[in-house]
């Protein structure tokens, strides 16, 4: 059986890289070999790299990718079905399913958040088209991706809430020396950093932070990594450190925030890393779509309260264990109804 992988992943960001990172350990588990599966993400020689994948098998088109050779379709990776400014990634992703559609490729989309949609109608169609088209759905939340599909008018053939992809990113040694008990993780989106007003503020709640702990700034990607290294020399202060990520992937991250004593940042996995290591975090949301991406992650666990709160607030809140997520094994299920079809 042949795979074709697709969706959010091969951009540099180490949270979505680490869905599909958590996907790939599971169908390695199911006997897949590397030259079964087609990696479609924007950075082949990225992808090649970070999932230790066969370059020839890593595409950022279709051109050298013979859909008539492809059995069955994943798609995963954050969180793309919605209305906002970058628009263009909701189209791209409707295109790549006309193009599934018309070679009539069974299709399971995981770990997904839908929404915010309902203010544009060329959106809401396109959401529509591939939310109607999967076989299998599953979401990240509990109700927040639910209540926008019913708006949108979707019918998913099968619908399942479950948790994001990443959750279950296991933990390595590690002897990074400047994350421990008295370091605040401290992380950025494009969404709280991309106005001088939020650099600003930024800057601000670093400060407050080193009157009473380090600091260690960690990036999720490129573009974070540029503006954390502005605010370090703002605060030009030894008990800020910056974390290089150039050659660290999403397990190392996760490793490394999880000797810190707490977390505050701005992006969805940054959050997840967090509380799925056990440390207290504080989630930065500045946008509709990134509260909605948090809300529906942190009230499942009964941890809403972190959004946009202080820091002092963390002191006593009792991270949940979390169960391992329920989409590798309704993906198993599903791959083996189509092994026993043949």
């Amino acid at each position: 059986m042949k795979l074709l992988i697709t969706g959010s992943f091969g951009n540099e960001d180490i949270g979505d890289d680490a869905m599909l990172t958590m996907h790939l350990n599971n169908i390695y588990n199911q006997g897949f070999k590397k030259c079964d599966i087609h990696l479609l993400g924007n950075k082949p020689k990225y992808m090649s790299w970070y999932f230790n994948h066969p370059i020839e098998n890593c595409h950022s088109g279709f051109k050298h990718l013979d859909l008539n050779k492809i059995d069955r379709v994943l798609f995963t990776g954050g969180g793309t079905i919605n209305t906002r400014k970058e628009s263009r990634s909701l189209a791209m992703k409707h295109l790549i399913f006309k193009i599934i559609s018309n070679h009539k490729l069974p299709v399971f989309m995981s770990g997904q958040t839908i929404g915010p949609l309902g203010k544009n109608k060329e959106h809401d169609d396109q959401a529509r088209y591939i939310i109607n088209y999967v076989d299998v759905l599953t979401v990240r939340d509990s109700y927040k991706s639910k209540y926008f599909i019913d708006l949108i008018g979707a019918k998913p053939k099968k619908f399942y809430e479950t948790n994001d992809d990443a959750v279950n990113l296991p933990l390595i040694d590690t002897n990074y020396k400047y994350s421990d008990k008295n370091t605040i993780a401290f992380n950025i989106s494009n969404y709280t950093s991309d106005t001088k007003e939020k650099m600003d503020m930024l800057i601000k709640i670093c400060e407050k932070i080193l009157n009473k702990y380090k600091v260690l700034l960690i990036p999720h990607h490129p573009i974070d990594q540029i503006r954390l290294e502005m605010i370090r020399l703002k605060l030009n202060n030894d008990n800020c450190r910056l974390l290089d990520i150039k050659n660290l992937r999403g397990i190392d991250v996760k490793s490394i925030i999880s000797k810190c004593k707490y977390g505050i940042g701005g992006r969805y996995h940054f959050l997840v890393f967090c509380i799925s290591a056990g440390i207290p975090c504080v989630s930065m949301a500045m946008d509709e779509y990134s509260y909605i991406k948090q809300y529906g992650f942190l009230e499942k666990l009964g941890l809403e309260k972190l959004i946009n709160n202080d820091i002092i607030e963390l002191e006593n809140v009792k991270i949940p264990k979390i169960g391992e997520t329920m989409s590798f094994k309704l993906f198993n299920e599903w791959i083996n109804e189509s092994r026993n079809k043949i």
